[in-house]
């Protein structure tokens, strides 16, 4: 998984790149996007997976405060396991970057727009 990531974010850098030094190729615009459509969508995806399992941990100390009758003792031990099951959220992590969240994908949007404009500065 880290080369592919790797390569969301190396592609569009090269095109940035070869705009920059009007060495257009086919391929130059088309890659130029691969990190908003590859990236960002796993990122929304592992966003999601973070706050369903934020909701099922709510759901459960809910359900664990509520419960009432005969079997209370069985069904709270239960709604306890997944309450401590889910005490951190489950989200996609790559070592070396942390978790994929849409706040790191910002981060990535905003280092790939600050590198863009030091190159045009520069050039």
């Amino acid at each position: 998984m880290m080369h592919y990531l790797l390569c969301c974010f190396s592609v569009p850098l090269i095109s940035t790149l070869q705009v920059l030094r009007n060495d257009l190729a086919f391929l130059t615009f088309t890659g130029a996007f691969i990190n908003l459509a590859v990236f960002m969508p796993i990122a929304v995806l592992s966003q999601r997976l973070s706050d369903a399992s934020i909701a099922v941990r709510s759901g459960a100390y809910t359900a664990a405060m509520t419960v009432r009758g005969a079997e209370t003792v069985p069904v709270r031990q239960v709604l306890q396991l997944v309450l401590l099951e889910a005490g951190r959220p489950a989200c996609l992590s790559i070592k070396g970057l942390g978790p994929l969240t849409l706040s790191s994908a910002g981060n990535a949007l905003r280092a790939w727009f600050s590198f863009t404009n030091v190159l045009i500065k520069v050039g």
